[in-house]
């Protein structure tokens, strides 16, 4: 189930991808693969990890921490235009 709502939202973060200048592969929400499962907690009930994967534990390399910065950077980028074309609010 989980699995199946994330590949939902794959779509939402092809600008993104777009703007920090990488292909986003179209198999994206359909080629997911689950590669380390943590326990649950009273967090995990609302989505999110009580724990930190091993993965994320790891040092990046200079040219992953280049990678997951141009991504945080066209975020935010998309995230002010969808602001800037939202309708005011009161």
């Amino acid at each position: 189930m989980a699995l199946e709502a994330l590949a939902a939202y794959a779509p939402r973060y092809a600008p993104v991808a777009a703007e920090a200048g990488r292909r986003f592969p179209k198999s994206a929400g359909t080629s997911l693969e689950v590669v380390e499962r943590r326990p649950g907690s009273a967090t995990t009930d609302f989505g999110a990890p009580g724990t930190p994967a091993e993965a994320d534990l790891a040092p990046l390399t200079k040219a992953q921490a280049a990678r997951l910065a141009d991504f945080v950077r066209a975020s935010w980028v998309v995230f002010a235009r969808v602001v800037a074309s939202a309708p005011p609010t009161r």
